[in-house]
């Protein structure tokens, strides 16, 4: 695993990552980021603010800021982008795994008042939240509305 370069930028930190086969890597993150461009992640299993992920090939991944108190704990889906506005967060997610169920699982000080998945409303479970998303093919929207 080589990481060539790391940029930081105005909305997070940049990292280049090379490998052969599969590259883990961890992040301190204390405060509310998402990870984009990994193939999947779990934040502060123990407690500690760590945040794990890995890639199974050559990419730049982006450790994203957020500005409201938000977490995804637990995804196996490559969020390739997120727009947040003071009433929702949209998440550009793309399908990576052919085989596990899609999974996001998160949490939020807000209350959460929809989600949608493909432009289908999905019931919304208690905090921390559990999404089984299915199988579906390509880059999908997942929104989720305060």
């Amino acid at each position: 695993k080589i990481v060539p370069q790391i940029n930081s930028l105005t909305e997070g930190l940049q990292v280049q990552v090379l490998t052969r086969s599969n590259a883990k890597f961890s992040f301190f993150a204390p405060e509310s980021y998402v990870l984009l461009n990994a193939d999947g992640y779990e934040y502060n299993r123990k407690g500690d603010s760590i945040l794990k992920g890995f890639v199974t090939s050559d990419r730049t991944i982006l450790l994203k800021k957020l500005s409201m108190n938000f977490h995804i704990t637990k995804t196996n889906m490559n969020i390739q982008n997120i727009e947040e506005t003071e009433k929702s967060l949209v998440l550009t997610i793309l399908q990576t795994q052919e085989k596990q169920p899609n999974e996001l699982c998160f949490e939020s000080d807000k209350k959460i008042k929809s989600i949608t998945f493909n432009e289908r409303e999905i019931k919304i479970i208690e905090n921390p939240y559990r999404l089984e998303l299915g199988a579906f093919t390509g880059t999908d929207t997942l929104k989720i509305s305060f």
